[in-house]
């Protein structure tokens, strides 16, 4: 079983309809009151509620990477074609492929033809 994801505003809320349909638990920001919160604030109630964060910008990687945080683990897609059904088969891929990293604390990123994942906590300069 996978942690429940949280939905970025940049996503489609009809994303939350085609995860279900693959047995993939999910929210939308916009359906739980938290369209227009800053990202921290989204950060912190995923941290809160043991959420996935899954998003196509580089907002909360950018956060998690400054806090030194372990949680809560982000899906970056960064697709050429951001169509829904190419949004939720990418998500199930990294939550396949990466399910484990996913748990430990990670931000996943999907490209049309990769997945990177880097550990949480991102280490910073030396």
């Amino acid at each position: 079983m996978t942690q429940p994801l949280l939905l970025d505003a940049n996503l489609p809320p009809s994303l939350v309809g085609r995860l279900a349909a693959s047995g993939v638990v999910a929210a939308h920001v916009g359906e739980i009151g938290l369209g227009s919160a800053a990202d921290e604030v989204i950060v912190e109630h995923a941290r809160a509620r043991g959420d996935l964060l899954v998003t196509h910008d580089l907002d909360f990687s950018r956060i998690l990477a400054a806090s030194g945080e372990t949680a809560p683990s982000v899906i970056v897609l960064r697709l050429r074609q951001p169509k829904p059904t190419t949004l939720a088969q990418a998500i199930n891929t990294a939550l396949t492929r990466a399910s484990d990293d996913l748990r430990l604390g990670a931000i996943v990123t999907v490209e049309d033809s990769a997945i990177r994942v880097r550990m949480l906590p991102v280490a910073g300069p030396k």
